[in-house]
């Protein structure tokens, strides 16, 4: 759908600002399947412990727009293998003779060159749009306020 009118939605409640001890639990449900906040969750997305600084509107964004605007680091790649199988994933190492992927869940798997048939960014975020489906406004406004404490 539409993700400004998503953001534009959400807004209102998210700026009143929620509660931060609800927000670490939204937290522990959603997101750090593959984000850490200090010292906590899997490592696939970006430690997220430094978004405190951010304004709120732009976590808002972040989270519900995902793919606005991706960094090359942060970008998901596929890659297919001689024996039929397909990988999604964050490039986290790459060699001459292997690729390495950290997949959501904190699944890192190497792979060697030699096996890939195929492999191509998606030029996507790994993480899911549509999260507003998941967390509603008032606990995205909880979800921030634990984010920026």
């Amino acid at each position: 759908g539409d993700r400004g009118k998503v953001i534009a939605e959400y807004k209102p409640v998210v700026v009143k600002g929620g509660d931060a001890e609800a927000g670490k639990k939204v937290f522990e449900t959603n997101c750090m399947v593959c984000h850490r906040k200090d010292g906590k969750g899997v490592n696939v997305g970006p430690d997220i412990t430094d978004v405190r600084i951010k304004p709120v509107e732009a976590l808002l964004s972040d989270i519900l727009d995902p793919n606005r605007m991706v960094e090359e680091r942060w970008a998901a790649y596929t890659v297919q293998t001689k024996d039929g199988r397909t990988l999604m994933g964050l490039v986290s190492d790459e060699s001459s003779e292997t690729v390495t992927l950290r997949m959501l869940g904190g699944v890192v798997e190497t792979v060697p060159r030699s096996e890939i048939t195929k492999m191509e960014t998606v030029g996507l975020s790994l993480m899911p749009v549509g999260l507003e489906g998941a967390i509603s406004k008032e606990q995205m406004a909880d979800l921030i306020q634990y984010l920026k404490k």
